[in-house]
């Protein structure tokens, strides 16, 4: 058995994209499987050295964690060396030494040959501001289904299916190309073993959240670049922070994101602002009654649970900036303001109170809010309390 994660020459049917992996024992429960995939809604170039930066990018993290080296045939040269200087930026962020190596090789000088734009999008808040505002540039929005949520079986199809044809159907009248992708991508490692072998270097953030979720992401866009676009644009994720450090960690950044390339492509942090601001700019779309806001993790056919606390405030941005939760997507009722309360008073990681809930209180202090009169009594608790003490983690 090999030392290292030995990843085959990608193999291109049609549109898809498949690769076999062969895992260290030492490392094998850490795995829910050898085989890649990713099949894309347009025509895809067959170079190998393009069609293995998705299969990498899925691995990579684990590789760095577990102390294992991979090994792939051919690989695009900017890739391998960009992502190189990305664990050097987690090695400074979380102060860890990772020892494993990207061992390629064929190193492989791109060209991608297109000025185009895309744009990742994903349904949520970030990625629809990214997409509206980017209009001008006529961007492609890339849409990933297996990335941020297990899709499996029949009801994850009947999901799929319902969620491609909303987007496309807000695509045709916003007025930009969207496309989607089918991948194992998040499905191929057992993140919680994995989490479970790293320790506690991330500082309470999951395996996802903490290193694995922005090259993961990344390199599932390259096989569609290929004379497509050069600008492939990805929503930052608030004003606050705008660099992962020791002192604030994240997976995902303006100095992570930006970092991982291919051929002569750029990557763009998109949208630095708080969240309530982008909501603000779009408000017209939003209120339009034809965009669909899809921020909840949950795989639902109805889109949004409506009350975890990534939709709770992503509904309290929304009033704040003056749009109508219901006519994009989101449902409000009376026990809506307390559920508000009683997820606030439960405890919040404490990233979330720094980056999205401070921010949120501080701009209402100033300017206030409209409000319906049910949740007149949770605006003034909102506006007392100090937040730092419901932060966790």
């Amino acid at each position: 058995m090999s030392s290292r994660i030995e990843i085959d020459e990608g193999r291109l049917w049609g549109n898809s994209v498949s690769n076999r992996l062969c895992y260290p024992s030492e490392i094998e429960d850490c795995f829910h499987s050898d085989g890649f995939e990713a099949s894309y809604g347009l025509r895809v170039e067959d170079n190998p050295s393009i069609l293995n930066i998705p299969v990498v990018s899925s691995v990579l993290a684990e590789s760095w964690v577990l102390g294992v080296d991979i090994h792939v045939p051919t690989l695009d040269k900017v890739f391998a060396e960009s992502v190189e200087r990305l664990k050097g930026e987690y090695e400074k962020i979380y102060d860890r030494k990772f020892s494993s190596k990207l061992v390629v090789d064929e190193a492989v000088e791109n060209h991608v040959e297109s000025e185009g734009t895309a744009v990742y999008f994903s349904g949520g808040l970030d990625s629809t501001y990214s997409t509206l505002t980017n209009l001008a540039l006529n961007p492609l929005a890339i849409m990933v289904f297996g990335y941020d949520l297990y899709l499996n079986g029949e009801a994850g199809n009947k999901i799929k299916e319902k969620w491609r044809e909303a987007y496309t159907k807000f695509a045709d009248w916003a007025g930009f190309q969207i496309t989607f992708v089918h991948t194992n991508s998040r499905w191929l490692v057992d993140e919680d073993r994995v989490s479970q072998r790293m320790g506690g270097f991330h500082a309470g953030l999951s395996y996802w959240d903490a290193i694995r979720h922005a090259v993961c992401l990344m390199g599932l866009a390259a096989p569609l670049s290929l004379k497509r676009f050069n600008r492939l644009h990805v929503a930052a994720n608030g004003a606050e922070f705008k660099e992962a450090t020791r002192a604030h960690p994240y997976g995902s950044a303006s100095n992570l994101n930006t970092l991982i390339k291919w051929g002569d492509l750029e990557t763009v942090w998109d949208g630095p602002i708080y969240r309530f601001q982008k909501a603000e700019k779009i408000k017209e779309w939003l209120n339009s009654g034809q965009t669909m806001l899809r921020p909840c993790y949950k795989p639902l056919l109805d889109f949004n649970c409506n009350e975890c606390e990534k939709c709770l405030r992503t509904i309290f941005q929304l009033i704040v900036a003056g749009v109508d939760p219901e006519k994009c997507g989101m449902k409000v009722s009376r026990d809506t303001w307390g559920l508000l309360r009683g997820n606030i008073e439960g405890g919040v990681k404490r990233r979330l109170i720094q980056t999205q809930w401070l921010p949120l209180q501080r701009h209402i202090r100033e300017f206030g809010v409209t409000v319906p009169r049910s949740g007149v009594g949770f605006i003034n608790w909102f506006m007392d309390i100090d937040l730092e003490e419901y932060a966790v983690g």
